[in-house]
């Protein structure tokens, strides 16, 4: 090689040097930006707790607002206001687990009624949200409350009366809307890593029969929405729980929810 053929390609290597640097700022100038967006777009993190972001989903007046005031003790989930499009209410809980203490950080997840259309609207919405406790692929939990007994068609009504009997329309209000494709559709808004989908039976409080007998019928009343869960999600991940979410008796709810926590 000539030293003249020699000094044209050092000169075309001093050449290229700046635009190799200007590709190489470039490459990790877009490398930053994509790593502060996917910042932006996940939740905020907890360190060395534990977090559980919650859907939950129920008609109308079936105590949703009221379970997410016993589990996260936030006093704006006031039973007695509609929700509006969704509230995401934060908490915290701290638990043992193998004789190791630690802190869960709760998110419940509030949509208005039960129109899965407006449900769409809200978690869209949620995405939006910078740091997000609901972003898509971190929702590890599911609660579907139903209850036993109809609620107050109005704030002025009386407190209903416990009663023999459940309300069997209500019942049916609910394995028609939770039906094979609503939980399609729901299932669409979560990932595989969700770790725990709960059928909470409400107001089991406005029952008079407390029976073994009594609580195994009133639990098979859902039994259609409780094999379109196991259908979907799993028979490993689906729990069910006769409580009372007014009374405070959630049974094991929370520790089941703190038990299937994610780490960051």
């Amino acid at each position: 090689m000539t030293l003249e053929v020699m000094a044209t390609l050092i000169g075309a290597l001093i050449g290229a040097i700046p635009g190799f640097i200007t590709a190489y700022i470039q490459s990790n100038q877009k490398k930053k930006a994509k790593k502060q967006l996917e910042d932006i777009f996940k939740p905020s993190p907890v360190g060395k707790d534990v977090r559980s972001s919650i859907m939950l989903l129920g008609l109308g007046g079936s105590g949703k607002t009221t379970l997410i005031r016993r589990l996260v003790n936030d006093d704006r989930a006031n039973p007695q206001r509609k929700t509006e499009e969704f509230e995401i209410y934060p908490g915290k809980r701290a638990f043992t687990i193998d004789a190791k203490e630690s802190i869960c950080h709760f998110w419940i997840s509030d949509y208005k009624g039960q129109d899965l259309g407006t449900l769409t609207r809200a978690f869209v919405e949620q995405q939006k949200i910078p740091n997000s406790p609901m972003a898509y692929g971190y929702i590890n939990a599911l609660i579907v409350i139903v209850d036993l007994i109809k609620p107050k068609s109005n704030a002025h009504e009386p407190e209903p009366l416990p009663t023999d009997e459940p309300d069997l329309k209500r019942v049916q209000d609910h394995i028609d809307q939770w039906n094979d494709q609503a939980i399609d559709a729901i299932s669409g808004f979560l990932t595989t890593e969700l770790k725990y989908v709960c059928l909470f039976i409400n107001k089991v409080d406005l029952l008079n029969d407390h029976s073994d007998v009594a609580k195994k019928r009133y639990i098979s009343l859902f039994n259609d929405i409780h094999k379109r869960l196991i259908k979907k999600f799993g028979d490993g991940k689906i729990f069910v729980i006769l409580g009372s979410a007014k009374k405070n008796a959630l049974d094991e709810l929370p520790d089941s929810l703190m038990k299937n926590a994610d780490s960051d």
